[in-house]
């Protein structure tokens, strides 16, 4: 007996040379991986064996190395099998690669990598994982990379320990929100969220993420720049993705303060406009990718400006019919700009491309459309192209809807050579409205309602727009309490968009909360946990990142009157009882009242015979007189 309980207390320890047989438990098991070392580092690769368990031995095998034990493997290759649970991994102390993705693990319990004290890296990618316990990942202090690519998960525990860890990836999940406990990750250089339904993020999820250089936010549903995101991760943001994203605007201060950024992706976005000073003041900017954005017409001039390092634009298969200079004025260290796939028309406003041929990639394929002659598309390089031409107004709407009481900003563009002047001009009387591109009315009201023009003009022509602006009545918002925590909100009335895209934004000075909400036609509604905000907060309906209707509430002013109510309520209920006891003791009143004289009535009208000669005797009952005659 004690030989057998020192045996298995040394079984980790002991060696076995190259030829010895292994048991027959596990001949499949060492028959499926292969051992090897490179440069003195240990690997076992027991990948596409189709394995459904994994046993680790202590002893391990190879061809190529006399003896081993577990404890010295550093490498471990487990991906491609059928695992379904996290094996033991209690003999691989020295292990610092775990490689685990393509298997069929549902979840990672508690302390799971406890034994792995060296374990620097973990790919649990392509798996089946919902759930990852709050402690799976605890004590691991050399951990850095963690790879959960293309799995189930919703969201992460608020307290998993990943404090040393450098690089995350989450791609391909089903997270919807990051909340700003999750990632306290101060080491964090690498965030990846790509293709997940992330549409929010709360404003100080990477607060925290001192060190953060990369964050991939592709293929998610955010309508608009998370700029107060950015704004966190300032000082050390080096590369952004945001493609493939519902972005529809690029406005102005969208990336302010990216004193360390070089890349920024949003290619095969929803972007229509990008503002005036959108990209300014990003020193060390080297690449910016805004191809494939079918719905972008125009830039603004002054999108780009003090950006001194910027040396690649891509802008191919865009809608752009024109663009402003560029060149040495703007962007001095342009070298590489793509504008394939564009409907560029073939005027004044191009001779700059002409003249700066060496920045403009694929150029011989370059094409714009000839207008003046035989209206085709012709080569850019082979076109003569004039110094001058008259204005041509860009981007303007046909119709803007707005609602009563909000500010109308109208902006007219137009390019030519020279720049034209812009005039906005009341239909109505031909008066002029304002003087530049921009019109501007604080409050309008139904009144407005009518044409607008645009006017451009310039020693080489004039042309103009008409913009028809359609004042309609405010929504009507009501919020109902429907228990103790949960509201609805309810908008009535008429909209300005017709669209189905409609979310709310729940916001305090703490927590700031985006929902989709539900269109029934001619109300839309929503619901909402409203005991999680502070005393006030502000309810917003929005159409994408474009605000409709905004509201603020305060709590305590609807917990006084639902007090007051409540005091009006026990008072009003007392008035009613004792109204109530008042009215059934004069009704009880009027009962015996009403009893006494019908008795009265009675006894009058019963017939008396009286002898004068004999003396009537009466007796009374309690319910009716009776008259006894004697006679």
């Amino acid at each position: 007996m004690l030989f057998f309980l020192l045996s298995l207390l040394f079984l980790p320890l002991v060696r076995v040379s190259s030829d010895r047989n292994v048991t027959s438990n596990f001949t499949s098991y060492t028959e499926s991986c292969r051992n090897y070392s490179i440069e003195d580092v240990i690997t076992m690769n027991c990948s596409h064996s189709m394995l459904q368990q994994f046993s680790p031995l202590a002893v391990v095998r190879n061809s190529s190395i006399n003896e081993f034990t577990a404890s010295e493997i550093v490498s471990l290759d487990i991906s491609y099998n059928k695992l379904e649970n996290l094996p033991d991994f209690h003999h691989f102390v020295h292990l610092k690669r775990l490689n685990l993705e393509y298997n069929r693990i549902y979840s990672i319990p508690h302390e799971a990598f406890t034994s792995l004290r060296s374990l620097e890296e973990v790919n649990l990618s392509h798996n089946w994982i919902s759930q990852i316990s709050e402690n799976a990942f605890k004590n691991l202090r050399t951990l850095r990379k963690i790879s959960l690519d293309g799995n189930y998960l919703e969201t992460l525990p608020s307290s998993v320990d990943m404090h040393t860890v450098q690089e995350l990836y989450l791609n391909d999940n089903l997270i919807r929100t990051v909340p700003s406990e999750l990632l306290i990750f101060p080491n964090l250089t690498t965030l990846s969220l790509a293709n997940n339904k992330i549409s929010f993020m709360q404003s100080k999820a990477l607060i925290n993420c001192y060190k953060l250089e990369n964050l991939n936010l592709a293929q998610n549903y955010f309508h608009e720049v998370p700029r107060e995101i950015l704004q966190n991760v300032a000082s050390t943001l080096i590369k952004l993705n945001l493609s493939s994203t519902p972005i529809m605007m690029i406005k102005d201060g969208d990336f302010a303060n990216l004193s360390a950024i070089q890349e920024i992706d949003l290619s095969n976005t929803k972007i229509t406009i990008i503002e005036e000073n959108s990209f300014w003041n990003l020193p060390k900017l080297v690449k910016l990718y805004l191809n494939d954005n079918s719905e972008l017409k125009h830039l603004y001039y002054g999108a780009f400006r003090s950006l001194p390092s910027l040396s690649l634009i891509h802008l191919h298969n865009c809608k752009l019919t024109g663009l402003h200079d560029l060149s040495q004025e703007l962007l001095p260290s342009l070298q590489h700009l793509s504008l394939n796939g564009n409907p560029l028309l073939c005027d004044c406003n191009l001779i700059w491309l002409q003249r700066n041929r060496h920045i403009v990639m694929d150029r011989e394929e370059l094409t714009c459309f000839n207008i003046s002659n035989d209206k085709r598309y012709q080569n850019l390089d082979n076109f003569e192209i004039a110094e001058h031409c008259s204005p041509r107004i860009i981007n303007v709407p046909d119709e803007v809807v707005i609602m009563k009481g909000e500010r109308l900003f109208l902006r007219c563009d137009a390019i030519g050579n020279p720049e034209p002047a812009i005039l906005w001009l009341d239909e109505a009387d031909g008066g002029e409205f304002s003087n530049g591109r921009f019109l501007m009315i604080e409050r309008i009201n139904r009144d407005q309602t009518g044409f607008y023009r645009c006017v451009a003009h310039s020693e080489f022509g004039l042309t103009e727009a008409k913009i028809f602006v359609n004042v309609i009545p405010n929504l009507n918002l009501e919020v109902l309490r429907i228990n103790s925590t949960v509201a609805k909100a309810i908008w009535h009335g008429m909209l300005p968009y017709e669209t189905s895209r409609f979310h709310v934004r729940l916001r305090d000075n703490l927590i700031e909360l985006l929902q989709d909400v539900e269109n029934y036609g001619d109300e839309i509604v929503t619901y909402f946990q409203s005991e999680i905000f502070s005393d006030t907060f502000e309810l917003c309906l929005m159409i994408d990142a474009t605000e409709l209707m905004c509201a603020n509430f305060d709590t305590r002013d609807r917990n006084n009157y639902r007090l007051m109510l409540m005091k009006f309520s026990h008072f009003a209920y007392s008035i009613i009882f004792i109204a109530y006891i008042y009215i059934f003791y004069i009704a009880y009143n009027l009962k015996l009242k009403c009893e006494q004289s019908a008795e009265n009535d009675a006894i009058k009208k019963v017939n008396v015979t009286v002898f004068a000669e004999k003396e009537p005797k009466f007796y009374r009952s309690s319910a009716l007189a009776i008259e006894i005659l004697e006679r």
